[in-house]
């Protein structure tokens, strides 16, 4: 099997994950109108954007393999926007995997992560580099239900990461495998399509403040987003770090995700 890794091919292919996990995920969150599903939900798509990773990379060009390797954290240090779902289903993992003491303390590391990044535009984000609070000892804390945006990020140049992480004004370029990149964040939107056909929150939300929000009410937030309540909408990542809007972008999405 060969894949080119070519602008023509990621383009085919990337829509071709975007229908399907839409489909998919539409037709499992009218099958479930309480939300006592959704980290299931969440799981296929993640397990689904391993996969197409593993793929992509094994069979792509050597010369586009990814750098990234245990114990490499520097892109956790970025600003992590993730789908409601995947918030719930992290929120989740964490109330049943890890110990209650472990729990407080994580929970303490997210308060200060949102004092630091509290009244900052999208540019300022941009300029700072914050530990992610679920980073530790260069360790995520929940590796397995990690954001689809996590999986889908890499470089092909470590140095180029360590050198961003030190010095973000350099603004360093990271070379990333661009298939892995894209058809990565085209699950994410087809999440995104599945929930909007639904009538329910579905634009990206600033990963921490979502799980601060998740976390605070640990039996009724899935069944709160599943009935259309906007719970998250103080997380909503447009909302918390404004940036300068583009409606044709905006637009040509949502006609997307309508065709859905």
């Amino acid at each position: 099997m060969s894949v080119p890794d070519s602008n023509d091919w990621i383009r085919k292919a990337s829509d071709q994950v975007f229908r399907s996990v839409g489909m998919a995920a539409k037709r499992d969150l009218q099958k479930d109108p309480s939300g006592t599903q959704i980290s299931q939900l969440v799981m296929q798509a993640q397990q689904l954007t391993d996969s197409i990773i593993r793929e992509t990379v094994e069979y792509g060009p050597k010369d586009r393999r990814p750098a990234c390797a245990e114990g490499c954290s520097a892109c956790c240090h970025l600003h992590v926007v993730a789908h409601p779902m995947e918030v719930l289903a992290a929120a989740d993992y964490l109330r049943q995997i890890i110990p209650f003491e472990k729990l407080a303390e994580i929970q303490q590391r997210i308060i200060r992560h949102l004092e630091q990044t509290d009244n900052l535009d999208a540019e300022a984000r941009r300029s700072i580099r914050p530990a992610c609070p679920l980073l530790n000892e260069c360790r995520c804390e929940i590796y397995p239900v990690r954001p689809v945006s996590c999986r889908g990020w890499n470089s092909l140049d470590r140095n180029v990461c360590d050198a961003d992480l030190a010095d973000p004004s350099l603004k360093a370029a990271t070379p990333v495998n661009l298939a892995q990149y894209v058809l990565a964040g085209r699950v994410t939107e087809g999440l995104a399509a599945a929930s909007y056909s639904q009538h329910l929150e579905s634009r990206p939300i600033d990963f921490v403040r979502g799980l601060q929000i998740a976390l605070a009410d640990p039996e009724g937030s899935a069944h709160e987003w599943r009935a259309g309540r906007g719970i998250f909408s103080a997380a909503v990542n447009d909302n918390v770090f404004p940036g300068l809007p583009n409606p044709d972008e905006e637009e040509a999405r949502m006609t997307l995700w309508k065709s859905l």
